[in-house]
């Protein structure tokens, strides 16, 4: 930070100037998100890229953040790029705090350059941050306190949507699911606010590859009524799954989830090919956890959805999987950072008892770590998925709508 240069196409810019550019973007990008910050936000205008479209009004720092492409000093562009990608990967993991996230950046850096402007040490710099972050987590921690019923959860959600209505369907259903639960926000066919509880399950792991996404603007990939095979396999070739996929097409199934350990080579482009040209369509996603939680999750979808896995461990070949084998499910989707399967079509007495199972296990185990994952699967599957529909007069304030939701 004290001494590095920044390049962009034929051009280069050694320090100190380089610091003062990244400083410069990172100030800039930091300063379009600061009036956002707070309970009771500020907003910021935004013009349209679109002659015909009005100006965006947006108190929201990751929707600010996707509309920001490029900053016209490629210097400065530069910091500002940093953080972009900073705070976005900060709305990926909690779905907020990108503008406190942001403030936050932006002091760090003007207050760290004078001290290693004046030879300062990087490393220990960096040591102090670290060790300041644990004392402000267990600060928080400490002053923490859990949300408990509809009411309390309807309160906190006001704060980030502004909209009473939308708020106390939110406390409801945060208090039916729990917080295990998984709540999907759509566009709805009336002007009202709608909510339908599904069972189903959903865990953070993406779609090998982007080409997948059935809806661009979400970048997400959705299949209605799909076979499921579900298995740890890693597949590599074509020749492995062009079987499987012969079986399905003959019985007219028209989407199929592919739960595999590894998709790549020839089999990534098998799958891609197809789907994009219409004939199948198709998507794979990363199996969840490893090791003998990997297991237990993948044996929790095949009861869920009436499907089998299909292991390495057996000795089992991507080449002898039947139809027998696949599960099925009313809709699969997934985005790059998770997927989920609702509507399972799995066999009732055997989930209950898979529930039983689970929870006869947590008991007995000691570990803190073990029962810590034991608990998460044991909530999906009784938490369920959560589907809150959006309706709107306009196409711009359904989208403003559903924005305010998913925060």
């Amino acid at each position: 930070m004290g001494g590095y240069v920044i390049a962009t196409g034929p051009g280069m810019l050694f320090a100190p100037q380089a610091h003062v550019a990244m400083q410069r973007g990172i100030d800039c990008l930091a300063n379009l998100l600061r009036p956002t910050l707070g309970p009771t936000p500020r907003c910021v205008a935004l013009d349209s890229s679109s002659p015909n479209h009005p100006p965006e009004i947006l108190d929201d720092g990751a929707t600010i953040l996707r509309r920001v492409i490029q900053l016209p000093d490629p210097y400065a562009d530069m910091g500002a790029m940093l953080l972009r990608h900073t705070l976005w990967q900060v709305h990926q993991a909690v779905g907020d705090g990108t503008a406190t996230t942001a403030v936050l950046l932006q002091a760090i850096v003007r207050h760290a350059a004078p001290y290693l402007a004046a030879g300062g040490n990087a490393m220990g710099l960096k040591r102090g941050l670290e060790r300041g972050l644990v004392a402000a987590v267990a600060a928080l921690k400490d002053l923490a306190r859990p949300l408990e019923g509809a009411a309390a959860i309807a309160r906190t959600a006001e704060t980030l949507c502004h909209d009473a209505e939308m708020a106390t369907l939110l406390g409801e259903i945060f208090d039916i699911i729990g917080p295990d639960g998984y709540v999907r926000v759509e566009a709805g066919h009336s002007l009202d606010l709608e909510r339908q509880y599904v069972e189903g399950v959903h865990w953070y792991e993406g779609y090998f590859s982007p080409y997948f996404t059935t809806d661009s603007s979400q970048q997400e990939a959705r299949l209605e009524n799909p076979a499921i095979l579900i298995s740890d396999l890693c597949l590599t070739t074509g020749e492995q799954l062009v079987p499987v996929l012969e079986q399905v097409a003959k019985v007219n199934q028209q989407n199929m989830l592919i739960i595999a350990q590894e998709v790549s080579g020839s089999a990534l482009g098998l799958l891609v090919a197809n789907h994009r040209a219409g004939r199948l369509r198709l998507l794979a996603v990363r199996a969840p956890s490893y090791g003998w939680q990997q297991t237990g999750i993948l044996e929790d979808l095949a009861i869920l959805t009436g499907g089998r896995v299909v292991t390495q461990a057996a000795g089992e070949r991507p080449q002898d999987i039947s139809l027998a084998d696949l599960g099925h499910a009313r809709l699969a989707w997934a985005n790059a950072y998770s997927f989920g399967v609702l509507g399972g079509q799995g066999d009732p007495i055997k989930l209950r008892q898979r529930i039983t199972h689970i929870k006869a296990k947590l008991a007995a185990t000691k570990d803190l770590d073990d029962r810590e994952k034991l608990r998460e699967r044991l909530g999906r599957l009784l938490g369920g998925i959560a589907i809150l529909r959006v309706g709107s007069a306009t196409k711009a304030e359904l989208e403003a709508r559903k924005a305010r939701a998913e925060r």
